[in-house]
Parts: structure tokens; sequence; C-alpha cells
């Protein structure tokens, strides 16, 4: 493990709690305690139910900016993010982040992983928008986005299906030079 946080040890993948890292073969165990969870679509391709192995085969097939989310005191995983949808030519891309470390939830971990990602995503891939879809009854992932600058930008009505209901799905973006200026002051 300290040759992944060594690869990708530079500041701009660390926070002030957590640190963005590469996720391997050696994970896999952590992220397989996580496939309990139906609503955790960054454990889906395609909407597709898949194996860990095959999640993370995918993951590294497809998208390169894929990190597992440890926490910098001891190093554990915690959950993952990753930019989907990266648009090169409108320099955009949709953002997951997720927390799924039972110890961690709701802990203040999803922010400063947002606010990392957000970092990284904006001063080294250069990008000039992010944007995350998250359902409407995820009340504290919006409010974790909005921590971080990101505004409410729009709802799509009973875009998912969750939990045996139809939900709306929130989607919530910063601009870059709204992060630039939310960091001067």
């Amino acid at each position: 493990m300290d040759s992944q946080i060594a690869l990708l040890g530079n500041e701009l993948l660390t926070g002030e709690r957590v640190r963005l890292t590469t996720l391997s073969q050696a994970d896999l165990s952590e992220i397989g305690a996580w496939w309990d969870d139906a609503a955790s679509d960054i454990i889906t391709v395609d909407q597709k139910p898949i194996t860990p192995e095959g999640w993370l085969a995918a993951q590294q097939e497809h998208t390169p900016y894929l990190f597992g989310i440890r926490t910098l005191e001891d190093q554990v995983l915690i959950g993952a993010c990753r930019l989907i949808e990266v648009m090169w030519q409108a320099r955009h891309a949709e953002a997951k982040v997720v927390i799924k470390h039972p110890a961690f939830v709701g802990q203040g971990y999803e922010s400063d992983a947002i606010r990392t990602l957000l970092r990284y995503t904006f001063m080294d891939v250069n990008l000039n928008r992010v944007y995350a879809k998250v359902s409407s009854v995820e009340k504290s992932m919006i409010e974790a986005y909005e921590q971080c600058g990101m505004r409410i930008e729009g709802q799509q009505r009973q875009a998912i299906y969750q939990d045996k209901d139809y939900n709306d799905l929130v989607v919530v973006g910063i601009l870059q030079r709204e992060w630039m200026e939310q960091k001067k002051t």
C-alpha cells in the first residue's frame, strides 16, 4: 500500500482528513463488504450488478479517474470516488463520491473527499465544470456537495427507482472560476 500512496502522494490528492489513492486487487475484500448496499451506484456498471472483481476491472479499464478514499490517520479504505462522463471539448465531468465504511459515514469525510476531488479536477485535470447527480432522499450528500461550493442546478423528477419508490435526481455543479473564487476567501 505504501507504493500506492507514494505514487499518488502529491498534495492535490490529500485533504484534511482523507487521501485519494489507487484501488487494487488487495482492496477487493473491503469493497466486497460494500456490496450489500443496493443504493450505492458507484458499484454498478451500466446499472447492472456485478462482482467486486468485475467492478474493479471495468473501472480500471474505462475510468482513469478512479480513487479509493482512505483516512490520513491510518489509511483505512472508507470509500471511493471517480470522475465519469469526462467531456474533453466542453471540459466537464460527473463526480461520484461515496463513503461506505459504516464508522465513517456522516462524519465529514464526504465533504473532505469532495473538496479533494474538486481540487485535483480543477488544478490537475483542468476541467471547467464538475457536476454530480444525487438521489433527492440522500439529503446529507446534497448538503456535503453544497458545503463544497456546488450549487443545485436542477432536478429530474422521478428519475430513479430506489427502495421500491421513484425518487427525484438532484443535479449539483460548480465551475472552475467559482471554485477559484471560493479559494480566495
